[in-house]
């Protein structure tokens, strides 16, 4: 499933994932569940990026792309430490990205790093509120951490 998260100018990662999978990595006794999102975050922005977002075609710009990816490699073979730190440098290189933010979140509980998942959700969030998937990933770390009321 291909969904617009947000228009930026970060059109490479137009098709990225954005949520490999969210399994049995909980420390709660849940049943495993499989979470496939996909983010299209495509580009409106002709020759500029909105601030926080690299100019695309520029060094950095690839770089980040480039880190992203091998962050949302990381995560589908379960390298879910090498996936977390590749997110969060993305998330320095370009911090107004919600893809890169959501993906973080998504490795920080495979780590069992439940407040990091949080607040990385709140960034992605604040970047994307329309976003249905942002909401669902929030919902679904509420429910994980028995938060229940929040889940819904």
């Amino acid at each position: 499933m291909v969904v617009n998260v947000r228009k930026s100018g970060f059109s490479a990662l137009s098709f990225a994932s954005f949520g490999l999978i969210v399994a049995g990595w909980r420390r709660l006794a849940l049943a495993a569940s499989v979470l496939a999102v996909a983010a299209a975050v495509t580009g409106n922005w002709v020759g500029c990026a909105p601030a926080g977002v690299p100019p695309s075609g520029s060094a950095e710009y690839r770089e980040t792309v480039r880190i992203f990816y091998r962050g949302l490699a990381s995560l589908e073979v379960g390298l879910l430490s090498d996936a977390r730190d590749q997110f969060l440098r993305a998330s320095e290189l370009a911090p107004r990205e919600p893809a890169v933010h959501g993906n973080l979140a998504i490795a920080q509980v495979g780590v069992g790093d439940d407040e990091g998942a949080a607040a990385a959700l709140e960034t992605a969030y604040s970047l994307a509120p329309d976003s249905g998937e942002i909401a669902f990933l929030q919902g679904q770390l509420a429910s994980f951490s028995g938060r229940f009321e929040d889940a819904v």
